[in-house]
């Protein structure tokens, strides 16, 4: 059995944004969310369940199961917690593109009752920090069009340049560069 499911074939539109590693604004953050590097040994079963919790509202959700976290590069990737509990994930890795050196959110999400508190920023200071320290010179990731509340916080937050729109008959499973190990 597949580690993926979708809930069938729909029709996605995607935006594709990127940063420049030198145009990342100052990032406040809450003291009291510790966010984590990820450990592919010991958090792949938290990371998923986050993962299908944080994601499962969007129409590309496609379960993730820890087996497919032990096959997918995840530099840079990290967990936020609060007081112990995990309330938020990073799935992100590096690779070397025609493009330069990238770093790539794949998978970004906070358990919906912690949302519009900063855990996001947190976990996006962290990333991006991550990113610069791998020699990282453009951050880019792909958002579903329809979520607008992320769009508007990486676009007009952040800083984040649209440079495409990809719209596509999918099986559940986002495009992405999202490198297998």
């Amino acid at each position: 059995m597949s580690s993926w499911f979708s809930r069938g074939p729909v029709k996605l539109t995607y935006v594709t944004l990127e940063l420049e590693i030198g145009k990342i604004p100052e990032i406040n953050a809450p003291k009291e969310v510790n966010v984590r590097k990820y450990d592919p040994e010991t958090d792949a079963k938290t990371l998923a369940i986050l993962h299908n919790e944080t994601m499962n509202e969007f129409r590309d959700f496609a379960i993730m199961s820890p087996d497919l976290l032990n096959r997918v590069a995840t530099v840079c990737s990290f967990i936020a917690e609060i007081n112990g509990t995990p309330i938020g994930m990073g799935l992100c890795t590096v690779a070397n593109t025609k493009k330069g050196r990238l770093g790539y959110i794949a998978e970004f999400g906070v358990i919906k009752q912690y949302r519009r508190k900063g855990i996001g920023f947190a976990l996006l200071k962290n990333i991006l920090t991550c990113f610069k320290a791998k020699g990282v010179e453009k951050v880019t990731c792909e958002v579903l069009d329809e979520n607008e509340l992320t769009l508007s916080i990486l676009i007009d937050k952040l800083g984040f340049k649209e440079i495409e729109r990809t719209t596509t008959g999918a099986s559940g499973i986002p495009p992405s560069t999202f490198g297998q190990k």
